[in-house]
């Protein structure tokens, strides 16, 4: 906790993805969770922090604790919190998964790679960028899933733009 706080002090982006674990529990991460910019778990992991099988009650729960939740779902795209809001963003469901290995990673890696591209702390990204970020990230981890492995299936840039650009923007609901 004293290493996050400081880097975050300092102005370092911090981004945690807590993985699962039989024991994963709010009291074994909650100490740090105010010190990261984008805490980024999967729905299985928000509802056990939470407590629920509510994923919305999840998202919020996780709110209360770290500033910008981002829950991926995986072929269901991701939840996150703007604003004071619950938000979605879609994955590509065009696909049928090859190899699901490493998407989940693929995602928070997208995602931070447009949020630093931004220059922006999370608290001052306006609705359109986030809504930007967490496409851009579902859609690179959308297409991750055609490939077999992790680290082979790292769509490039430009294909992920590429196919954003053939993709109406979505509707927030």
């Amino acid at each position: 906790p004293e290493g996050t706080r400081r880097l975050h002090e300092k102005g370092v982006k911090v981004v945690y993805d807590s993985g699962w674990s039989d024991d994963l529990s709010i009291d074994g991460i909650k100490a740090f969770l105010p010190y990261i910019d984008v805490y980024t778990p999967n729905d299985k992991e928000a509802r056990k922090l939470a407590g629920t099988d509510d994923l919305e009650a999840a998202v919020r729960f996780l709110a209360g604790y770290t500033p910008h939740p981002v829950v991926t779902l995986g072929k269901g795209g991701c939840a996150y919190w703007q604003d004071g809001s619950i938000r979605y963003a879609p994955a590509i469901d065009e696909f049928r998964a090859v190899d699901t290995t490493g998407a989940g990673d693929i995602f928070g890696g997208s995602a931070m790679s447009q949020f630093l591209k931004t220059g922006k702390a999370p608290a001052d990204l306006t609705v359109e960028e986030m809504r930007a970020i967490t496409r851009f990230a579902c859609c690179a981890a959308s297409l991750s899933t055609q490939t077999h492995g992790g680290i082979d299936s790292v769509p490039e840039e430009r294909i992920v733009h590429d196919m954003l650009r053939t993709r109406p923007p979505f509707e927030p609901m």
